[in-house]
């Protein structure tokens, strides 16, 4: 079951919907764009997705652990700010999008 179905298959467990996910993280990393570059350390952008915390973040390329991707979503329980999941990439190409969506349509349906 992609995630588009799993939204109406689970519009009782949570209020997340893959298109408004995904233009969330689109819109977190245009704000990331804005961003002073720098900084020494990552330059985080949150989201508040339903019941989630949503923390985008880039590390900058001279700063970055090598073959670790720059780019990381994590995600992190609203009530007890403790984290569920994270994913890395490169680029947020198509694949890596909705593997992202994914993931956060994923945990926001356990919780």
């Amino acid at each position: 079951m992609n995630a588009k179905q799993r939204c109406v298959d689970n519009s009782i467990l949570s209020d997340l919907c893959a298109d408004d996910v995904e233009q969330a993280i689109v819109r977190a990393l245009v704000q990331l764009g804005f961003q002073d570059e720098k900084t020494n350390n990552s330059r985080p952008v949150m989201m508040r997705l339903g019941p989630l915390n949503v923390q985008l973040s880039e590390t900058p390329p001279e700063y970055a652990t090598a073959g670790l991707p720059p780019f990381w979503i994590e995600i992190f329980d609203g009530a007890s700010q403790g984290s569920i999941d994270s994913i890395g990439f490169n680029e947020l190409d198509g694949a890596e999008l909705a593997a992202a969506v994914e993931m956060i349509i994923c945990a926001a349906g356990s919780r």
